[in-house]
C-alpha cells in the first residue's frame, strides 16, 4: 500500500508541476490562428481595407499570445501591410496628371500608418522617405518632413540609388540654396541616372540666372528620355531666355519629329517666332496648334494679338470670340477684345468690355485707367473725369508711402498717365485751367513725355482765355517735344507753330506750320493743319475752344459739374 500511494503521489506532483508549463505554452501560441489568417489575407489582399484587416489580425495575434518567432513574423507582416497601404496612397497622391481631390485625406491616412511603421521598425528608410515626401506637400508638417528625411539618409546603407533619391528629397525640402545645390550634386554623383535630381538642378541653375549650366542639365535629362516632350520645352524656353532663338527652334523641331501631333510643340515654336518678329511663321504655327487642338485658347489669344498688330481686326476678333466661348469670363480675352474694338473705333463695344472687367474687379487701377481713356475717345469726357479724379487721389496717397523704389516708379507712371488723361478730358470740356494744372503736374512726374509736353504747350498757346496763355512757355515745351519726336510728328510741329504765333513770331509760325502740313498723314489732318497755316499767313494766332460735342449722357454729367 505505501508503495502504491507514493507512486500515485508522484504522479500528482509531476502533473501539478507540468500544468503551468503547458498552460503558458498554450497561451503563448493562442494568437497563431489570427496570424495564419493574416498571412492568408495578405496574399490575397485586393484593397487597403484588406491591408488594414491584416494589420488588425497581426496586432490581435500578438495580444493573444505568440512565441518569439511568431511575434517577429506578426510584426514584420504588420509593417508590410501598413507600408503597402501608405505606398498605395502615395501613388495616388504623386500620380502624374490631374491630382485627386482627396489627396489630403490619403496623406492623413498614410501618415497615421507610417507613424506606427517606424515605431515598429525604426530602421525602415523607405517609410521615412515616404513620410518626408508627404509632409513636404502643401499643408504638411515641414519639421516632420525634415526630421524624417534626416532619418532616411542616416538609415540607408549600401544602396546608392535609394540614397540619391533621399538626397534629392532633402534638396527639395531645403530652403537654403547652397545646401540644396550640394545635395543635388551629391545625388547626381552617386546616381548619374537620377533624372529628377538632374531636372531640378537645371531648374535651380535657371533661377540663379545660370542658363548655360541649366541647359547642360536639361540636355542631359533629355538624352536619358528622348520621348519626354517636357524636356524639349524647358530647354527651348531656356534658350529663348538667352535669345538663342535658332537653337531653341531646332530643339522644338526635334520635339515635333518625336510627336508631330502634339499641339504644344507648334505653339512653343510660334512663341519663338513672335520674339523674332517673324509674324508669318508664328501665325502658321499657331494655326497648326489650333488645328491639332481646337480648344487651345492660349494659342488663339496669341494669334489674335498678331492679327491685331497686322490690322486684321475682324480675324483677330473671331479668335477672341472663340476664346470666350471656350473660357467665358477670361479677363485677358475681354481686355484684348476691348483693344480690338478700340482699333476699329468701336468705342461703345470697347467700353462695354472694360465696364465688365471693372465691375468684376473694382480695385484694378489698370482697368479703370483704360476705361477712362475710352470715355475720352468716345467723346464722354465728363465720365472720364469721374473715373480719373478718385483714381488720382488714391495714387497720390499711394505715392506718399511707397513700399519700395519699384513700386514708387510704377505709381508715378500710372499717376502721370492718369493726370494726362484727365487733362485731356478737361481740355475737351474747355476747362483749360484744370487741364494746364493736370498737365503741369504730370510733367513733373514724366518730364520726357512728348505727349504731355505737346498737349500742355498747345493749350498754353491756343486757349482763348487771355490770363492762361503763355507763348514763351509754349514754345519751350513744344521745342522739347519736337526734339523727342525728331521733328517727324506733324501735330507736334503744329504745336510749335502755334507757340510762335502766340509770341508774335509769325514767320517761324508759318515755317513750322508749312512743315506740319507736309508731314500730315491723312487728308483730314492735312486739312486741319492747312487752316492753322492760313491763320498764320494772316498774322493771326490760333485759338481753339473745341468743347466736345458731348453725348446726351455726358451733357447731363457736364451740367452737374
Amino acid at each position: 500500500m505505501p508503495s502504491a500511494w507514493i507512486n500515485n503521489f508522484s504522479r500528482v506532483v509531476v502533473f501539478a508541476l507540468f500544468l503551468p508549463l503547458t498552460t503558458a505554452a498554450f497561451a503563448q501560441n493562442e494568437g497563431d490562428a489570427d496570424l495564419e489568417e493574416a498571412f492568408n489575407l495578405k496574399i490575397s489582399a485586393k484593397s487597403t481595407r484588406d491591408l488594414d484587416k491584416v494589420a488588425s489580425l497581426c496586432e490581435s495575434a500578438i495580444e493573444k499570445g505568440l512565441d518569439e518567432e511568431g511575434v517577429t513574423e506578426a510584426t514584420q507582416l504588420w509593417i508590410s501591410a501598413w507600408y503597402q497601404y501608405a505606398d498605395q496612397m502615395g501613388k495616388q497622391i504623386f500620380a502624374t496628371g490631374e491630382q485627386d481631390r482627396r489627396w489630403r485625406v490619403y496623406r492623413r491616412e498614410a501618415l497615421t500608418r507610417l507613424k506606427k511603421v517606424v515605431e515598429l521598425d525604426p530602421n525602415m528608410s523607405d517609410a521615412y522617405l515616404l513620410i518626408a515626401r508627404m509632409n513636404a506637400l502643401p499643408g504638411g508638417d515641414k519639421a516632420a518632413a525634415e526630421a524624417a528625411i534626416e532619418k532616411a539618409v542616416e538609415k540607408i546603407m549600401d544602396d546608392d540609388v535609394k540614397l540619391s533619391k533621399a538626397l534629392f528629397i532633402r534638396a527639395s525640402i531645403s530652403e537654403d540654396p547652397e545646401s540644396r545645390l550640394a545635395d543635388l550634386n551629391q545625388a547626381i554623383k552617386i546616381d548619374p541616372n537620377n533624372l529628377d535630381a538632374i531636372r531640378v538642378r537645371g531648374a535651380y541653375y535657371l533661377q540663379q540666372n545660370q542658363a548655360d549650366k541649366a541647359i547642360e542639365d536639361f540636355k542631359l535629362w533629355l538624352n536619358n528620355d528622348k520621348e519626354n516632350l517636357a524636356a524639349y520645352y524647358v530647354i527651348a524656353q531656356s534658350l529663348m531666355a538667352m535669345q538663342k532663338f535658332d537653337e531653341a527652334t531646332e530643339i522644338l523641331n526635334q520635339a515635333i519629329e518625336v510627336n508631330p501631333k502634339e499641339s504644344r510643340s507648334f505653339k512653343e515654336r510660334a512663341r519663338i517666332y513672335m520674339a523674332q518678329e517673324k509674324q508669318s511663321e508664328a501665325l502658321a504655327d499657331f494655326g497648326k496648334a489650333i488645328e491639332l487642338n481646337d480648344k487651345d485658347f492660349e494659342a488663339m489669344m496669341l494669334r489674335a494679338s498678331i492679327l491685331m498688330d497686322q490690322e486684321k481686326l475682324d480675324k483677330a476678333l473671331d479668335d477672341v470670340n472663340n476664346v470666350l466661348k471656350l473660357q467665358p469670363g477670361l479677363v485677358g480675352a475681354y481686355r484684348l477684345r476691348s483693344f480690338i474694338y478700340s482699333s476699329q473705333e468701336n468705342y461703345p463695344k470697347a467700353i462695354e468690355d472694360l465696364e465688365t472687367l471693372t465691375d468684376d474687379d473694382p480695385s484694378n487701377l489698370s482697368f479703370k485707367t483704360q476705361l477712362a481713356m475710352l470715355y475720352n475717345a468716345n467723346d464722354e469726357p465728363s465720365k472720364s473725369v469721374k473715373i480719373y479724379s478718385p483714381l488720382i487721389r488714391q495714387l497720390t496717397r499711394d505715392l506718399e508711402s511707397p513700399v519700395n523704389d519699384a513700386q514708387q516708379e510704377a505709381v508715378e507712371t500710372l499717376l502721370s498717365s492718369a493726370l494726362r488723361g484727365r487733362g485731356d478730358a478737361y481740355l475737351s470740356l474747355s476747362q483749360h485751367k484744370d487741364a494746364i494744372d493736370d498737365y503741369t503736374e504730370a510733367l513733373e512726374l514724366s518730364p520726357e513725355n512728348d505727349g504731355i509736353l505737346n498737349n500742355l504747350a498747345w493749350v498754353l498757346a491756343t486757349t482763348p482765355k487771355d490770363d492762361l496763355r503763355d507763348g514763351k512757355r509754349a514754345v519751350k515745351l513744344a521745342e522739347k517735344a519736337c526734339k523727342l519726336t525728331e521733328y517727324k510728328e506733324a501735330h507736334v510741329l503744329s504745336t510749335l507753330a502755334s507757340g510762335y504765333a502766340e509770341t508774335g513770331d509769325f514767320e517761324k509760325a508759318r515755317e513750322w506750320a508749312t512743315k506740319a502740313v507736309e508731314l500730315a498723314s491723312t487728308d483730314e489732318q492735312k486739312a486741319n493743319l492747312s487752316k492753322e497755316l492760313e491763320s498764320y499767313k494772316q498774322d493771326k494766332p490760333w485759338r481753339e475752344d473745341q468743347k466736345a460735342e458731348l453725348q446726351d449722357d455726358d451733357k447731363k454729367e457736364d451740367d452737374k459739374s
